[in-house]
């Protein structure tokens, strides 16, 4: 459809979007055969118009993608201003579906264009169908923008594309149909009609047959090439016995394109003869080969070869002669069906380089010219040989004229000057690494489960079909599900594992990314695929994936080589801007090295199967030798799990460049085998790369991840705790359920990598909701069992605090308001408060690993005793202050504008600017501020003073409150979001003397966040983030997923909503401090913000512990003999839990000193074993140790595990 500007205006009706598209019915169709060098991404307008968007309108279209193999496609909005607006999504099986979009955003605007899109097309034959695109009024109204009225077909050959109108009534698996009339200029349907009628008349079924699967009427094959296939009642195909087509009415051409769809009896590939004939009785002969046909119906078609299309295969055949063609002549070979014909003249088809090539393969093929068109085929890529399309052109008028000698001659003078011009290549190398695609993690678990046998079938399959062939194992999640769903496919892959065909490695239960896992997710990462690959293949390699950020993982030498790994492979950052070198060492804080291998690399997103763009070889290998000395290169190359075209145009890209006479030397090779000769390459383990000082650039995460990292994050943290809790109820008789533990880890480990891969999909949210959920029951019942050893008796109601922590800490319980006190263990009455809401909270001081028994009594029953003296926060005017810090907020912006320690009654340095303040930040980076509407002082001791500000951002609402109690350093607060937000949202703090990194948590130690992208810098947040130079804050939240920096600011990006939700509340805390973050001790307040303390009402009664138990202490012994107990120490235990048999307790603990030093570690009761143990819980050494007490070495930034038997 074409229509002017005006007549949209006119074109105004109500209507319901059809379910199904009539037999028959003109629908949009993008049809698309890609030529697997690349993959394309056609566009094409297909309206014009002139239509203001009104606020409230929205895009709504039908459209059927389920043969696409693409990244995404769909309908494309231009603007008047020169801009445009996508609504495109992925590929869905099913047929029709309709979409809707918002156009909110876009009020005001004037759209002036409609067009079809379909991006990262790889792969073909493939149909897009679209129809019924509309706005749609607030009032119901539909202003239509295309139904079925286009006329004008478009042709895009680059991306062997076009778009055209199809039957919308057919699946559109089957084919695309034409809805009606005829083939138009410039194609040419052969008449095959009257031949087919001759043919059943005088041969019967053996010249002309049926075939159950072939297309029926004219249909649009491929790229839009039209076909006219049997009508119904005529034989579908007839056998090929010389007879002769008219070419008519393009009679006098000389330079045809045929398509012939064509099918064989024989599964067997066939050299044919074919022939065309002048008015003069004037014959010249032309081979075609048809391609092969496996028993299941696939032909193995090479792209410049045609395309296959249902029953048939369509070939591509150019055809030259020196004479005008009036007829084309069948090969008299009864084995070969001719189904349909179309002709395509070619008028100056010499100036065609796809042509003309394709012409000289078919007509003297040779491995002399094989090696020429392979060298043209690489054309641009590596040396320019645009001065070759003259000789090119000689060598196709040789042939054309029969003349096969002066052609050779003239070809192996072309080879000879040709071979020098690849000659500053010799020492470039690219190395093809065989790899199937990954499975998207955002897939719901059936979902997964089935796609990923799917592919392992196909990559069985493949490595069966091609004896050559070799490629990596799955990650560890794939070989459980295979040993359990699949074992036949399993025992193929231990087979060809067992035959070197198959790699163990690398070392990881998910590959490619795995999220933003804190301490306890990593180390089961690592030990989960150690020991998937151990059970299901029998070997094991000795590498492992790297993390894209080496500095989220800084201890991952000690943890690699701790699973059985001594090389990480993958880049840690974008190597083009890395100056580190291809091999080197890395070395962890604690002295350990791993062997770091990073090979510039092109490859895909992983999620599909796409080809890489042969123009980026060269740029690519010559930024490699900048950056890293050497030109080197690896490109990943699927050869299973894609599909069948694309799998062989890898194959023979691979083929082409290691064969090419031109550009660098290719081959296919594992990973092992390429680390296997890095480490022949000299100075392989020079220089060392420290990633905590040199630094890397953070992984830049996407906001729509956000809300699902924040829910992984917290799923782990909550099954730390469960384990934590089971294992200290074990020797009170609980019996853990070690099936669910390990189901529940393996899901989180599963979330956690959909969010790496920037997964938003609200199933997914779902089930790392659900693991949370099912980890706090887990928490429960296990701290309820020990509640039943513990001394609750007395007056009142009694409430039980567990602290999941190992070092001392308080932590705000509120109970329901009444006339009561809060007594303490020992029967003290301690200071509460009434809240704003209505209930009552008070302060529980807890001891590390252990609980503490609070008692609600009614003064009505016992006056209790004195109360205790305890410190008490003050509020004076907008001033908060307890002993440890004060905070002043300005009511009139509703921002900090003072945050200072304070000890020993005096005042520390000021760390802020200005704090706490909130800000949206949109794509372009543009910064939007919060207009405060209120500010109000809610509650003001002596527990706690809690400021409660109210902003309007962006059309949402936003509160946001500032507490701090009697007895915490830390400034906690909530942001609550009510409304839709376009942008990020961020809580801002400025710094008085910033650095240039701001220290960051990272698994087993500090990292860096480093400032990247101005406002829209963004780093991983696992738990806290610091900004200032010897004084300044700390920032922590489990709620939000990512934290950034620039300048003097450091912030927090608050979640995004979750799908479906338009609440969203993140809870933070900012803490002042002086100082290194050692002394500052920011792992302890990390875990206090992560891991909450838990209460719970409980029963009366006698128990053999006391009211306050501790179960576990950590203390560090300094040089002068004392001990520096909880998180003085800065020994972080990061897990303890249950060891596989239940008959004793794994214990994790690190230096966070960066001192290093000795460790005691007390238990409330006896241990009858200690012994150093590596992830796999294989022993590395005894440890002497006490009834009740061990100590450890623990050097600087060490992590280490303890295995601990507490059954004699």
């Amino acid at each position: 459809m074409r229509r002017a500007f005006a007549p949209i205006f006119l074109h105004l009706a109500v209507f319901a979007l059809p379910a199904l598209a009539g037999a028959g019915e003109a629908v949009l169709g993008l049809v698309a055969a890609p030529n697997g060098h690349e993959a394309v991404d056609p566009r094409f307008v297909v309206a014009e118009l002139d239509f203001e968007v009104a606020a409230g309108d929205a895009l709504v279209f039908r459209v059927d993608d389920s043969t696409l193999h693409a990244l995404d496609a769909g309908v494309e909005l231009g603007f008047a201003d020169g801009t445009r607006a996508s609504f495109l999504s992925a590929p869905v099986a099913g047929g029709w579906r309709e979409r809707r979009a918002a156009l909110t955003e876009h009020a005001g605007r004037r759209i002036t264009s409609v067009a079809v899109v379909a991006r990262g097309l790889a792969a073909g034959p493939a149909l897009l169908r679209v129809d019924d695109v509309a706005i749609e009024r607030v009032d119901g109204v539909h202003a239509t923008l295309f139904d079925g009225e286009f006329t004008r077909e478009q042709r895009d050959p680059a991306a062997r594309a076009a778009v055209l109108l199809v039957d919308g009534g057919l699946p559109a698996a089957d084919r695309a149909r034409a809805p009606s009339g005829s083939v138009r200029d410039p194609w040419a349907a052969l008449d095959l009609s009257t031949l087919r009628k001759r043919t059943a008349r005088s041969e019967g079924s053996s010249g002309a047959r049926d075939h159950a699967d072939a297309p029926n009427g004219l249909v649009f094959a491929g790229d839009g090439v039209p076909l006219a296939f049997a009508n119904d009642g005529e034989p579908d195909a007839i056998a090929a016995r010389a007879q002769r087509i008219a070419l008519e009415p393009l009679q006098g051409g000389s330079h045809y394109e045929l398509y012939l769809a064509v099918a064989t009896t024989t599964g067997s590939a066939l050299d044919t003869t074919w022939r065309v004939v002048g008015a003069d009785g004037e014959a010249r002969d032309f081979h075609v080969a048809i391609p092969a046909r496996a028993s299941d119906g696939t032909w193995a078609v090479e792209a410049e070869q045609g395309f296959a299309d249902a029953g048939c295969v369509v070939l591509d055949v150019p055809v030259a002669s020196t004479f005008p063609i009036a007829a084309l002549q069948l090969p008299d070979d009864p084995r070969v069906e001719l189904l349909a014909a179309t002709a395509l003249w070619r008028k100056g088809a010499i100036e065609d380089a796809r042509f003309r090539r394709a012409f000289l393969a078919r007509e003297r093929p040779s491995e002399a010219l094989t090696r020429y068109l392979r060298a043209l085929r690489l054309d641009g890529i590596f040396v320019d040989v645009e001065s070759e399309d003259a000789h090119e052109r000689e060598l196709f008028r040789r042939l054309l004229a029969a003349d096969p000698e002066a052609f050779d001659h003239d070809l192996v003078e072309r080879l000879a000057a040709l071979k020098p011009l690849g000659a500053a290549w010799r020492d470039a190398r690219i190395t093809f690494v065989p790899d199937a695609p990954l499975i998207d993690p955002g897939l719901a678990n059936m979902e997964w489960e089935r796609a990923t046998i799917e592919r392992e079938t196909d990559r069985v399959d493949a490595l069966r079909r091609y004896p050559n062939q070799r490629t990596e194992a799955p990650d560890g999640r794939t070989l459980e599900l295979l040993a359990e769903k699949a074992p036949e496919l399993a025992r193929g892959l231990a087979e060809l594992a067992q035959q070197g065909r198959v790699v163990a490695g690398p070392i990881g239960w998910t590959h490619s990314e795995v999220g933003l896992v804190g301490e306890a997710g990593l180390a089961r990462q690592l030990a989960y695929g150690r020991a998937a690959l151990e059970r299901r293949l029998g070997r094991l390699e000795r590498w492992a994936w790297a993390p894209s950020d080496l500095a989220w993982f800084r201890q991952l030498p000690q943890l690699a080589a701790a699973a059985g790994a001594d090389v990480l492979l993958a880049a840690p950052v974008e190597w083009t801007a890395s100056p580190r070198p291809l091999v080197c060492a890395l070395e962890g804080p604690d002295r350990a090295r791993a062997t770091l291998v990073t090979p510039p690399r092109l490859s895909s997103d992983g999620r599909f199967a796409e080809l890489l763009p042969l123009g980026a070889l060269a740029p690519a290998l010559e930024s490699a030798r900048t950056r890293n000395g050497a030109r080197e290169l690896a490109v990943r190359l699927v050869v299973a799990g894609a599909d069948e075209a694309l799998e062989r145009e890898h194959r023979r890209r691979a083929r082409d460049l290691a064969l090419a006479d031109l550009g660098p030397k290719a081959r296919t090779a594992t990973w092992s085998e390429f680390l296997a000769d890095a480490r022949r390459a000299p100075g392989f383990e020079a220089p060392v790369w420290k990633a905590m000082k040199e630094g890397t650039s953070a992984i830049e995460l996407a906001a729509r991840s956000d809300a699902l990292h924040a829910w992984a994050r917290r799923a782990e943290n909550r099954l730390v705790d469960a384990e934590l809790a089971e294992a200290l109820a074990a020797p009170d008789g609980h019996q853990r359920l070690r099936a669910l533990s390990r189901s529940l880890w393996e899901r989180v480990l599963a979330n956690h990598a959909a969010a790496a891969r920037l997964v938003d999909d609200a199933a997914r949210i779902d089930d790392a909701r659900e693991v949370a959920g099912a980890a706090d029951a887990l928490v429960e019942t296990a701290v309820r069992v020990l509640a039943l050893a513990a001394d609750t008796e007395g007056l009142g109601d009694a409430v039980f605090v567990f602290n999941p922590l190992a070092f001392a800490r308080t932590a705000p319980v509120t109970v329901a308001d009444g006339e009561f006190d809060v007594w303490n263990p020992l029967g003290r009455v301690v200071p509460s408060q009434r809240t704003a809401e209505g209930k009552r909270v008070f302060e529980a001081e807890l001891p590390p690993f252990g609980y503490a028994v609070y008692r609600r009594v009614p003064r009505a029953i016992a006056k209790g005793p004195d109360a205790v003296e305890l410190p008490a926060v003050r509020v004076d005017g907008w001033t908060l202050t307890n002993r440890a810090t004060r905070c002043d907020v300005d009511p009139r912006t509703g921002g900090m504008t003072s945050l200072r320690r304070r000890a020993d009654g005096k005042l520390g340095l000021e760390t802020l600017r200005g704090g706490a303040q909130l800000e949206l930040v949109d794509a372009a980076g543009n910064v939007e501020r919060a207009v405060l509407q209120r500010c109000d002082l809610l509650e003001s001791g002596p527990v706690r003073a809690r400021v409660r500000t109210t902003w309007v951002l962006a059309g949402a609402l936003v509160d946001q409150e500032l507490v701090l109690r009697a007895n915490a350093p830390a400034i906690e607060a909530v942001t609550r979001v009510e409304g839709e937000l376009h942008g990020a949202l961020r809580v801002v703090f400025e710094v008085v003397k910033p650095r240039d990194a701001a220290p960051r948590h990272v698994p087993f130690g500090y990292g860096a966040a480093r400032a990247k992208d101005g406002e829209r810098s963004r780093s991983g947040l696992l738990s806290w983030v610091s900004q200032g130079d010897g004084f300044g804050v700390a920032l922590a939240s489990e709620d939000a997923a990512a934290c950034g920096t620039s300048g003097g600011r450091v912030w927090l990006w608050l979640a995004d909503p979750e799908p479906g939700v338009a609440t969203r509340t993140v809870r933070w805390s900012c803490l002042p401090f002086e100082g290194s973050e050692q002394d500052a001790h920011l792992m302890a307040f990390g875990q206090e913000t992560s891991h909450a303390a838990r209460a719970f009402a409980v029963e009366s009664h006698p128990g053999v512990r006391p009211s306050r138990h501790a179960f576990l202490d950590v203390a560090r012994l300094t040089n002068d003999g004392h001990l520096l107990r909880g998180a003085a120490s800065n020994a972080v235990v990061s897990e303890l839990a249950l060891t596989p048999d239940n008959a004793g307790w794994i214990l994790r603990l690190y230096d966070a000193s960066g001192l290093g030093g000795e460790i005691e570690v007390d238990f409330d009761r006896p241990i009858f074993g200690a012994r150093r143990v590596d992830l796999a819980n294989e022993p590395l050494g005894e440890l002497k140790f006490e009834p009740k007490r061990f100590r450890l070495r623990l050097d600087a930034w060490r992590v280490e595990s303890v295995r601990l038997s507490w059954k004699p």
